[in-house]
């Protein structure tokens, strides 16, 4: 997805999850533990990436 849809890429990003991930499991489906969430650059139609960000959430049941 485009983390910036529109706005100016040096503009600051607040996302929500999962209202800003299409196809995103529901928290509430989740059994509980530690989700991953890793940004990443892509250009070329992937051919180059590079990870920019990587940072985590736990969900508690």
């Amino acid at each position: 997805m485009d983390l910036y849809g529109g706005r100016d890429s040096g503009d600051y990003v607040e996302l929500t999850y999962p209202d800003d991930f299409p196809g995103a499991v529901p928290l509430a489906a989740d059994r509980g533990g530690d989700w991953t969430v890793v940004f990443y650059r892509v250009e070329d139609g992937a051919g180059t990436y590079e990870g920019i960000s990587c940072t985590g959430f736990n969900v508690a049941r």
